[in-house]
């Protein structure tokens, strides 16, 4: 599922001891495996429309994060949504930052207009998305998938057949 594809990135492409930007609040599970893994997390204040844009700019800019973990739509646990023009402000931002976006948008699903998926906007080049089923068909199907640059998406698989080879055939027959 999606927390899969959350470990896949921090542990296929991150290495310990770096600094990575998290929403603040944020996913529990998440920050649990950054510490697990050695790396440096630090919180970006939410408002009622996404992150902190000013903080957000001023923390790229001095802490040499290497990444911007985030979930946009339905925010855990805030409920929250980017607005159009946060989302164009966090993009611009971690681009010119050459900062990578971490999008956890599982909850896309379950979302009646609003601005369209960060990837729509922007690309892969400096932008991994993540999504799931569990929140719009079953919360025990837990099958997710991951969308990246072909290179990125090259890495992670290689990391994922190394690491956990094959995921529930059943629970991908029955999404499909």
């Amino acid at each position: 599922g999606a927390s899969q594809a959350l470990t896949l990135v921090v542990q296929g492409l991150l290495p310990p001891g770096c600094t990575v930007l998290v929403d603040d609040p944020g996913y529990c599970n998440l920050l649990a495996l950054l510490r697990h893994a050695g790396i440096h997390a630090i919180g970006v204040p939410w408002t009622p429309h996404g992150p902190d844009c000013t903080l957000l700019a001023h923390l790229l800019n001095t802490t040499g994060a290497v990444a911007f973990f985030t979930n946009p739509r339905f925010h855990n646990p805030t409920g929250a949504s980017y607005c159009a023009t946060t989302a164009f402000k966090v993009l611009q931002l971690t681009s010119q930052a050459d900062c990578l976006m971490v999008v956890d948008d599982v909850s896309a699903g379950l979302c009646e207009g609003g601005p369209p998926p960060l990837a729509a906007l922007a690309g892969f080049e400096h932008l991994i998305h993540i999504g799931s089923y569990s929140k719009t068909l079953a919360p025990s199907l837990r099958v997710g998938y991951l969308l990246t640059s072909p290179e990125r998406s090259d890495r992670l698989l290689r990391y994922k057949v190394m690491t956990g080879l094959a995921s529930s055939e059943l629970n991908e027959r029955l999404v499909l």
